[in-house]
């Protein structure tokens, strides 16, 4: 098969799909598919409109120029890119969309149902009722005008969990297939860890301290104003831990947080070392006692699952979706309020201090979950996709599956 995927932007600083999308696409072209992917560097906006053509994987990469379209300049968009999907509208077989509710994907998709194109969306995360709730109006009206359409005339809707789906289902979305895949996740990259001290020489403070980590975008949802008030609860047991946040800040939230921080006592126990990638996160991992990811919603958690495969055991709130039936330990699952988060702080702790890390319990977890990579279930999707397509258009009724 020919398959184009489209990804708002492939930038680290975007968040999991980044780093979650082109590993899916490499398993695809790995069972010997063609995959080329289109996207853009957003939120970095260049001078030049030239297109980037990289081969990475067995896939072939399109990076178009971001713009910016008013007024809607919060959001990613690419002229270069769209006017690409209009040229690409009958060199693929199958057509596969990453995200909703941002300029650049909603017209990709109009295009897709413009031209009675096969297409597939993952939704990562965007039809939670959480989303909706944030400007609420805006995206009533987007919706209604543009958003459902779209998402209704999907040939499938991928999900990255159960609890994902079931949201988006009693939202009222009326979807004609889903697919529940969890998301590529590198195992490998989480046995090739640097020494446990790695870290120390950049952060010498950590030295002889327990550390709880975090890992993402600095930003709201993410509850870490829970995550510090639960450090400070925990420091109040006895415990000399310390706060490792990794990861680019989201309109200015780190500043909130150091205020906060500073104001609870623990101004010093609470670092934020900006987004770091490669070995440099593996040297993260390598020294984390704990992970913590308390988010008021999560489809599904890219760096915790990257932390079990690195021997880390986690800390999860009930916002996060993904492994809901996973067992203590190596995983704590917790309410979203600060005396309960640092419960599960402390226990974890107890627990890594206890097993030492790696933790084999949280590699076993991982490889059970990602070991094997079943995105051969999405391509056997697609197929059934084009087989009915096929057979609608012999029975002489235009417009795919209904």
């Amino acid at each position: 098969m020919r398959i184009l995927h489209v990804l708002p932007s492939i930038n680290a600083v975007t968040g999991g799909p980044a780093k979650s999308i082109p590993l899916q696409l490499k398993a695809l072209a790995g069972l010997g598919h063609h995959v080329e992917l289109y996207t853009t560097n957003w939120p970095a906006i260049e001078a030049s409109e030239s297109e980037r053509v990289l081969e990475q994987d067995g896939v072939i990469v399109h990076v178009f120029a971001a713009t910016q379209i008013w007024p809607l300049t919060h959001v990613p968009y690419s002229r270069r890119l769209i006017a690409a999907v209009h040229l690409a509208r009958s060199s693929f077989d199958v057509y596969h969309a990453s995200s909703l509710w941002n300029p650049l994907i909603t017209h990709t998709l109009a295009l897709f149902r413009r031209y009675r194109l096969p297409y597939v969306i993952t939704c990562h995360g965007m039809l939670d009722p959480l989303v909706f709730a944030r400007h609420r109006l805006a995206k009533r009206w987007w919706g209604q005008a543009f958003e459902r359409a779209n998402v209704e005339g999907a040939e499938l809707v991928q999900f990255t969990s159960d609890q994902e789906m079931h949201k988006a289902l009693r939202c009222g979305w009326r979807l004609r297939r889903t697919l529940v895949l969890p998301i590529s996740v590198d195992t490998a990259a989480g046995m090739d860890l640097p020494q446990r001290k790695r870290l120390e020489a950049d952060y010498p403070q950590l030295y002889g301290k327990e550390l709880i980590v975090f890992v993402g975008r600095v930003n709201w949802v993410k509850n870490l104003d829970l995550l510090v008030s639960a450090l400070a609860r925990v420091r109040e047991c006895g415990r000399d831990v310390l706060l490792l946040c990794v990861g680019p800040d989201s309109d200015g939230h780190r500043a909130q947080l150091e205020r906060q921080a500073v104001g609870l006592g623990v101004g010093e126990q609470v670092i934020f070392t900006g987004l770091l990638e490669g070995e440099a996160l593996k040297a993260v991992f390598a020294r984390a006692d704990i992970v913590a990811l308390v988010s008021r919603k999560e489809n599904f958690g890219l760096a915790a699952a990257e932390a079990l495969a690195a021997g880390v055991p986690i800390v999860l709130s009930d916002g996060v979706d993904m492994g809901k039936e996973w067992e203590t330990p190596p995983v704590w699952r917790v309410a979203q309020n600060p005396e309960t988060i640092a419960q599960g702080l402390i226990a974890a702790l107890a627990y890594s201090r206890d097993v030492g890390v790696p933790c084999a319990a949280a590699r076993a977890l991982a490889k059970r979950e990602w070991g094997d990579s079943a995105v051969n279930r999405l391509a056997e999707l697609y197929e059934v996709i084009l087989a009915a397509r096929h057979a609608t258009s012999r029975s002489g009724c235009p417009g795919g599956i209904r």
